[in-house]
């Protein structure tokens, strides 16, 4: 897109000021800030001045900010298909850049279907499960298949770390609990930890309140702590695995 248009564009940048803040502009649509165009400019050290760009460096900054902005997860499915191993070496070499992670979608499914009847007892993304059900030949055949060329192999069905690695690591989110009694750490109909919500890094005890709920963060009034037994002010930053009360009072 932008090399299509950059003869254009480019003289009206020229003109228009910041180049970060209007490279930022014509980007808005793909959610792209002006700190990551910044980003992107300062590590391949590109001029301010947009009439010194070549072709060279608009193609560099178009793959530049697509990685910054945009990054890239190849989940490896099929991982346990006998020539997976020689060929995820290979995408691995040809992308020594992105991350890459042995996936078997099939195999997840299998496991996650056999804990729901009680066959065994299994935690997505473990290395392991425990049979605790009565099997049949054929469940055990394929139990050990999933164990002997996936979960031993790989340490993993990848299913889950990739979930993991887009959340907590290329979105950055911290995951914090409710309670409605710190004592219990449970809510008010005595379910211990009922929910978890996924909040982005940098977020605050009122941003907390407001996404449990429009009116507890209305009449917010502080949050409480549960490990320490603090109370915290509104501009408190939720930190990863927080379990908060939100105080609530009249407004």
């Amino acid at each position: 897109m932008l090399v299509k248009k950059w003869a254009t564009f480019s003289r009206r940048l020229a003109q228009e000021g910041k180049l970060s803040l209007e490279l930022a502009k014509q980007l808005s649509g793909l959610k792209v800030t002006e700190e990551a165009v910044v980003r992107v400019m300062k590590h391949l050290n590109l001029s301010e001045s947009v009439l010194k760009w070549k072709k060279e460096d608009v193609l560099a900054f178009s793959r530049g900010i697509r990685k910054e902005a945009k990054p890239i997860i190849i989940a490896a499915n099929k991982a346990d298909t006998k020539t997976a191993e020689q060929n995820i070496k290979k995408m691995k070499e040809a992308f020594p850049e992105t991350l890459i992670i042995p996936c078997s979608s099939e195999s997840e499914l299998a496991l996650r279907e056999a804990a729901k009847h009680g066959l065994i007892d299994y935690v997505p993304g473990e290395s392991e499960f425990k049979v605790k059900g009565q099997l049949s030949d054929q469940q055990k055949k394929a139990l050990s298949f999933v164990q002997e060329n996936v979960l031993e192999k790989y340490g993993n069905t990848g299913v889950q770390q990739c979930l993991n690695e887009s959340i907590f690591g290329f979105l950055g989110m911290v995951v914090a609990y409710p309670v409605d009694n710190e004592t219990k750490l449970a809510d008010k109909y005595g379910k211990v930890l009922p929910d978890a919500f996924l909040m982005p890094r940098g977020a605050t005890a009122l941003d907390f309140a407001e996404k449990i709920h429009t009116d507890f963060a209305k009449t917010f009034a502080g949050a409480i702590d549960v490990r320490t037994h603090k109370r915290l002010a509104k501009d408190y930053k939720i930190r990863d695995k927080d379990v908060l009360r939100i105080i609530t009072g009249k407004y």
